[in-house]
């Protein structure tokens, strides 16, 4: 059972590092430019929304909000971020 389960997770973790390389294959021609930009705004506008509506507390930290850059991971470049930033606001609303 035990091998089963580990010969599934190492095909898991094939699937998603094979996923994230073409992804960035695709990212890295003209029209995966002009997609990652459109993320870019539009991940802008949702922080922006998310700061006027969720304010900073003092404690929270800023340093989850790494921004991974486009060459680094162009299919990660600021949705980990949004993501930590969102989770964050609502944990924090939630639990008020």
């Amino acid at each position: 059972m035990c091998e089963l389960r580990q010969a599934s997770q190492q095909k898991a973790v094939s699937l998603k590092e094979f996923s994230r390389k073409k992804a960035n294959e695709v990212l890295a021609f003209q029209y995966g430019s002009i997609a990652v930009n459109g993320v870019d705004t539009t991940a802008q506008l949702a922080e922006r929304l998310l700061d006027y509506y969720f304010p900073k507390c003092e404690g929270d930290d800023e340093d989850d909000n790494a921004i991974i850059s486009v060459k680094e991971d162009p299919a990660l470049h600021t949705v980990g971020r949004l993501s930590n930033k969102v989770t964050r606001c609502v944990y924090r609303t939630v639990f008020k």
